[in-house]
């Protein structure tokens, strides 16, 4: 008997035998447990309505009351959704008792059970007394549970093993019988899942995700995927071999892959053999010396004082922004002036300007400016996001993911949310959307990704604290991947972009339809498999679709956003896409190819956006500020663009954009929150204090290039009433001055 069965007893005699009753079939009769327990929510009810006074009114079913009184906000959303689960287990159990319900479905209805009970007792009974934390009921004798468990997996074998080849079919006829380098350590106890524990490995609070250049195991290793930016420190370091000085450089941000990069090559190259590794610039040995200091004392032989054959080798990874506060110091500058005057002749402090630096014996390679992705003519992508993925998802022997999902599999273990998760990540249309809605957070909303927090956001998808638990449907709806992408704002920075995206909130002639079709309830298993009927997600959305009118608001709610978002991510329905972001990927593809009429494009819409802005009186003629005065001044003023690329042959993920007078030059780095801006001003958009950020940096860029006018020889006076204008200029005799009307 549990505690809060025993509890509530004492305290309503009928419930508490009720439960008690429930209890004693959970373990020798699982299917009657969750019949009972659908009675007896139908017994709580029934209590409520006579205490609520509602006898008035006619309820069909339980059905009925469950959304009537969700409805008229009797209780909230959390019990709907328990007392839904408890009717769909009954139901499920009145049905086919012998091959759907295992113990462990009743041991979800019973907490359920508990969860309705102690609302019932604290809303209506006494809320004054402490109700009791929840606990499974206890089985008759140890023996019994021993036989018990033994019946229960010698049933479920099939059933798990069917549904496991469900899951993933392909999975095992694809194995190729080639030698796997590397295979995980089996040392779990019963119940436990494999697969949890390798996707674990993968959060930042892992032990994994610490780098370490003297340690580099197999899991590591196989999770490695080459860069662009690897093959550049190659080079650095085969092409500079016989030099006896010389000083590597890596600068970066936390996570960006610089010591997993430098650990890969320590641990499988002898490129930094005679290389003094140097990951982590502020550990020292003395705990008097600050950060500076400590970096002044492992650099000492780059010093000025250094001799220049020293026989001195050295691979610095580092942040960007010590490495600034280290050549800031006072000290440093005159110590390491050689040091400091490379870094700053580098421009590595300015966004985009450079990758790869090398003069004499020192070499610089700023992670910060290669991008995990590319533009191409077709808009955006990115290499080693997907590599990333087909790592994870791979079917092949060496996978460490895959060979965790096949143990369970073999364990009968393998029936879990995240068993399902993982099998809709191993779909390659799948792969490619999550992809492209994470490049979409990074260029929209400025999601700064590291190698690091990309993995961490493959573990957020794929597991939850809530994906342990194989008893509860509607949990298990809630913990599917594609609702994990776009419901979870609040678990990352990254997640909170991407459910901005939700393809519920988008309109399309294919969505509108759909949700009309759903929302009649009716059919529900016709609707969708027309449009999506797939191994990975049938069993889990089925026992929804047998009764769908009989489903609470809630839970068909559920249902509806989980199939729309499953369809959007299998590529069965599109949404209504970006235009302005399409526009903008196309047109950087073309910028960085240094096309010249893409550049000239974007000026004008500078030029145009300017206009719009401040406004024009006519060709030539721009007011100097916008406002709604009576009188508005204006001043002749010829914008000439200028190319403010520095390094053309770096890609770019912003528009760097100027005007010139002579060898002046004023720029404006457009990112796409300013291009998009700057489009809506100029299709007759007007600000708000929505747009402060955009507006702001657009403004400080107006009030540079409006020195460029001539504003100080002639300026123009415009009566916005009638139009008129006059005219306020030098004549070029000494200080004098006339003041005319234009006719």
């Amino acid at each position: 008997m549990s505690i809060f069965a025993d509890f509530l007893k004492q305290e309503s005699h009928d419930l508490g035998n009720e439960i008690i009753g429930m209890e004693r079939l959970i373990y020798n009769e699982p299917a009657m447990a969750c019949v009972k327990a659908r009675k007896l929510i139908e017994m709580v009810l029934n209590s409520v309505i006579e205490i609520e006074r509602l006898e008035l009114y006619i309820y069909k079913n339980l059905n009925e009351k469950i959304r009537a009184f969700d409805s008229d906000g009797i209780f909230d959303k959390k019990i709907a959704r328990d007392l839904d689960q408890i009717r769909l287990k009954g139901n499920r159990a009145s049905h086919d008792s012998d091959n759907i319900i295992r113990i462990h479905d009743a041991l979800a209805s019973h907490a359920s059970i508990y969860v309705v009970t102690r609302w019932y007792f604290e809303s209506y009974l006494d809320h004054t007394k402490v109700f009791p934390e929840y606990n499974e009921p206890n089985n008759n004798s140890e023996s019994d549970i021993k036989e018990l468990i033994k019946k229960e997996i010698e049933r479920m074998n099939a059933s798990n093993n069917e549904r496991a080849n469900t899951i993933d079919k392909t999975e095992i006829k694809n194995i190729e019988p080639e030698e796997s380098t590397y295979k995980i350590t089996e040392n779990l106890g019963e119940g436990q899942s494999y697969l949890i524990r390798e996707i674990n490995k993968l959060k930042e609070s892992s032990k994994e995700a610490v780098e370490n250049a003297k340690h580099f195991n197999d899991f590591k290793r196989y999770l490695h995927v080459q860069r662009e930016i690897e093959a550049k420190l190659r080079g650095i370091l085969e092409q500079d071999q016989n030099k006896n000085k010389h000083l590597v450089i890596l600068g970066g941000s936390v996570g960006d892959g610089k010591s997993h990069l430098i650990a890969y090559l320590n641990n499988n190259t002898n490129l930094l053999s005679e290389y003094v590794i140097i990951n982590d610039a502020t550990e020292s040995m003395d705990p008097e010396l600050n950060a500076i200091d400590t970096l002044k004392e492992k650099l000492s032989a780059f010093s000025n004082k250094g001799e220049t054959n020293e026989n001195r080798k050295v691979v610095l990874a580092i942040n960007l922004g010590l490495l600034h506060n280290f050549i800031s110091d006072e000290s440093v500058q005159v110590d390491f002036s050689e040091l400091v005057d490379f870094i700053e002749r580098s421009k590595l402090f300015e966004e985009g300007i450079i990758d790869v630096i090398e003069d004499q014996y020192l070499s610089l390679v700023n992670f910060g400016n290669h991008l995990p992705y590319d533009f191409n003519k077709n808009g955006i992508e990115s290499s080693f996001y997907t590599d990333l993925l087909d790592k994870i998802t791979d079917s092949v022997p060496s996978n460490p993911f895959n060979q965790a999902n096949l143990l369970d599999q073999k364990n009968n273990n393998a029936n879990r949310v995240v068993h399902y998760n993982f099998a809709i990540l191993k779909n390659k249309e799948v792969k490619n959307k999550i992809v492209n809605l994470v490049l979409r957070a990074i260029i929209k909303y400025k999601v700064v990704i590291s190698a690091r927090s990309f993995l961490n956001f493959i573990s957020d998808m794929l597991l939850t604290e809530a994906t342990m638990d194989n008893n509860n449907e509607i949990n298990n709806l809630e913990k599917l991947l594609p609702n994990i992408l776009f419901s979870s704002n609040d678990r990352s920075i990254l997640l909170n972009a991407i459910c901005k995206f939700d393809p519920v909130g988008q309109r399309s002639n294919e969505t509108d339809q759909l949700l009309l079709k759903f929302n009649t309830r009716e059919n529900w298993q016709e609707v969708r498999k027309n449009t999506l009927n797939n191994s990975s997600i049938n069993l889990l959305i089925e026992p929804f679709e047998i009764d769908p009118v009989n489903l609470t608001d809630y839970t068909a709610a559920l249902y509806i956003k989980t199939v729309l978002r499953v369809m959007y991510l299998f590529g069965k329905v599109k949404v209504e896409e970006d235009a302005c972001f399409d526009q903008f990927t196309k047109e950087m593809y073309l910028y960085n190819k240094n096309d010249r009429d893409t550049e000239k494009n974007l000026n004008k819409l500078l030029q145009d956006a300017i206009k719009k802005i401040n406004g024009t009186d006519t060709d030539g003629v721009y007011y100097l500020e916008n406002s709604n005065n009576k009188y508005k001044i204006a001043q002749s003023l010829s914008l000439k663009p200028k190319t403010v690329r520095e390094n053309k042959n770096l890609s770019n993920n912003i528009f760097r954009l100027g005007f010139g007078k002579g060898n002046d030059i004023k720029s404006l780095e457009v990112d796409y929150q300013l291009y998009r801006f700057l489009n809506r001003v100029v299709d007759g958009y007007q600000p708000n204090k929505r747009d402060e950020d955009s507006l702001v940096k657009f403004n400080d860029f107006v009030d540079q290039v409006m020195s460029y006018g001539e504003k100080k020889e002639e300026i123009f006076i415009v009566n916005q009433l009638d139009q008129s204008k006059f005219i306020l200029r030098t004549t070029g005799f000494d200080d004098e001055i006339e003041f005319i009307k234009e006719s």
